[in-house]
């Protein structure tokens, strides 16, 4: 198995899905290797970020201490995660 015979000619891992990519890694090829998996875990986690701070946005918090909003940061938070 390998993303070049499951359809994806140019072999861009990135257009896997994650069950494509999971077997991927299982499989006999060296590559993806750790460097993709640390990518695609990095990647997930800024998912998790943003989506919290999106959750979070507009709700009641403590009042801001540096001057700065809370929901100012939050926007700030998501664009920084979204970026990743």
């Amino acid at each position: 198995m390998g993303a070049v015979e499951d359809g994806n000619p140019e072999g861009r891992l990135g257009d896997l899905s994650l069950r494509d990519f999971v077997a991927e890694v299982a499989s006999k090829s060296p590559a993806p290797g750790g460097g993709s998996c640390a990518a695609q875990a990095g990647s997930a986690g800024a998912a998790l970020v943003a989506m919290v701070a999106r959750l979070s946005a507009g709700r009641p918090g403590p009042p801001a201490e540096d001057g700065i909003a809370p929901d100012d940061k939050l926007e700030q938070t998501v664009a920084e995660a979204d970026a990743l």
